[in-house]
């Protein structure tokens, strides 16, 4: 049931992260000790800025047929959505709306944090999207959320890298929390054997927020504002196609 979850709109997270370009500013060069790097050590370096731009000119893209998101998604709402319903609450959501600059910020996180290591290794990065539901009752981090998401359903996004001697493996990993092999991440599973919360309070690089988070205070630091997206329902279903 979950594999229908919200299907249609992954579709056009997809098509807005591919076309993504954002300007990098690669003038601060990778240092163990920074913010930016959570663990330590030494490795080769290459002399190389990270790309301002990935320019996709030439990479055709095929996009969906419109009639056939139509189709998957009333299946979903047809056959799906009604086994959904929250007691007290209503009709579970059915779409998530993110703001684009939003997309291409985080898209922007993982490549820097990526590049500013400076390995003499590529990596085949990518994203990985996870079905979730908000608990009954929205504490702690989850506390400035709308109360009426509570019980409904999400969705979150992880950074992944392939796995070396199986392509079709990848692993979800935190830039933000390399581990001790400088050029090589370790794998979110592995971080996860330490428990539940590996990194205490701190947060990971993992994409669940709208474009308020990137609304700049007076002092050049994010918003606390935590909309984890737009739900609808609860929110009005007005602009939605699907």
């Amino acid at each position: 049931m979950k594999k229908l979850l919200i299907f249609s709109n992954i579709l056009t997270l997809a098509v807005m992260m591919f076309m993504s370009c954002q300007k990098s500013n690669v003038g601060e060069s990778y240092s163990p000790g920074s913010q930016s790097a959570k663990t330590g050590g030494s490795y080769a370096t290459v002399n190389r800025d990270c790309p301002d731009c990935y320019d996709h000119t030439n990479t055709p893209f095929e996009g969906v047929n419109a009639g056939t998101a139509w189709q998957i998604s009333n299946n979903y709402k047809l056959y799906n959505l009604p086994q959904l319903e929250i007691d007290g609450v209503g009709q579970d959501a059915n779409s998530i709306w993110f703001s684009l600059e939003s997309l291409k910020n985080f898209i922007w996180q993982l490549e820097e944090e990526v590049c500013k290591r400076r390995c003499d290794k590529g990596m085949s990065l990518g994203v990985r999207v996870y079905y979730a539901r908000y608990p009954e009752v929205l504490t702690n981090d989850l506390a400035d959320l709308d109360p009426a998401f509570a019980q409904r359903h999400t969705l979150f996004m992880v950074p992944t890298f392939q796995d070396e001697a199986n392509s079709q493996v990848h692993w979800d990993f935190d830039p933000w929390h390399w581990g001790t092999d400088p050029c090589t991440p370790k794998p979110m599973s592995e971080w996860f054997r330490l428990g539940n919360k590996p990194f205490g309070d701190e947060n990971s690089l993992i994409f669940s927020i709208d474009e308020s988070q990137y609304f700049m205070t007076g002092g050049g630091v994010l918003s606390a504002a935590m909309n984890h997206g737009d739900l609808v329902p609860p929110y009005p279903s007005q602009g939605t196609g699907y």
